[in-house]
């Protein structure tokens, strides 16, 4: 009586599991796509809701205005505090890190100018954002069609 498997059973077993681990890695991969994508969604939502909130203030204490700019970091430099504000009027809690443009790390924010900034979606996708300091608006550019997805 034969108490081993056969080479061909043992090759049976390795295909077939190979074969499971293919469309599991398949799935986690798009798991991690919609992650990035659901933390830039959140990110956009607390930074409008974080504008608001200092409008809301201001407007409690007699002023009539949107933040001026949202921080005072510098352009296209990497590890800056993004979204802060400016003092005595922090605008978020926990500010975002920075990237910059060179870089591309996916999920991060790069400040592009004053009032534009840009977040990259993968490492070819980078949607920019623009602070309107006159309404309190941060609105994507809508010529780009990620901008869809995102809003």
């Amino acid at each position: 009586m034969k108490k081993s498997f056969s080479l061909l059973e043992i090759i049976f077993v390795i295909a077939i599991i190979a074969l499971i681990l293919s469309f599991a890695l398949k799935n986690g991969f798009s798991f991690l796509s919609h992650a990035s994508s659901a933390k830039i969604k959140t990110d956009i939502a607390l930074i409008r809701n974080a504008i608001a909130t200092s409008a809301n203030k201001r407007v409690y204490h007699g002023k009539l205005e949107y933040p001026q700019r949202l921080d005072d970091a510098p352009i296209n430099v990497e590890n800056q505090l993004l979204f802060k504000g400016l003092n005595p009027n922090a605008l978020l809690e926990y500010p975002l890190l920075s990237t910059s443009k060179e870089l591309k790390k996916k999920a991060s924010w790069v400040k592009v100018s004053n009032t534009v900034y840009g977040v990259f979606i993968n490492s070819e996708t980078f949607v920019e954002f623009t602070y309107d300091n006159s309404t309190g608006n941060f609105t994507c550019n809508y010529e780009q069609t990620a901008c869809k997805d995102l809003d």
